[in-house]
């Protein structure tokens, strides 16, 4: 798929069916837990992001782990911060592994996010 066409995608109740193949399973895994949560998202799937208000999650896979990627991720994180955004990075093993962890995470941020107008920088 083109960027184009993978770029932004609303979440809405019925996400499993649209959720594309190309879709990591720590990915996958991921927008379960905002699911549950209840949390309204939308994401990225070409910058392995997720945006929820004024916070955006990423999801890290072993690719982000060379020197020019992490560079990369740097520039967007410093990007999205200069925009107003709260970055938030998970490794793809996290996300598996301790899925009521990163729950936990991402929820104390999402009700800080509400507290706090979204501005948590």
């Amino acid at each position: 798929m083109s960027y184009a066409t993978r770029s932004i995608t609303t979440h809405n109740p019925s996400w499993k069916a649209k959720i594309p193949l190309e879709m990591t399973r720590p990915e996958r895994a991921f927008r379960r837990i905002l699911e549950k949560l209840g949390i309204p998202f939308h994401s990225n799937e070409e910058d392995d992001f997720t945006v929820v208000g004024g916070l955006v999650f990423a999801i890290r896979g072993p690719h982000h782990k060379n020197q020019r990627q992490m560079e990369k991720d740097a520039w967007k994180k410093q990007q999205l911060e200069a925009l107003g955004f709260r970055v938030v990075d998970f490794w793809d093993w996290e996300v598996l592994r301790y899925p009521h962890f990163v729950s936990a995470i991402v929820q104390a941020y999402w009700s800080l996010s509400k507290l706090c107008g979204r501005r948590l920088n």
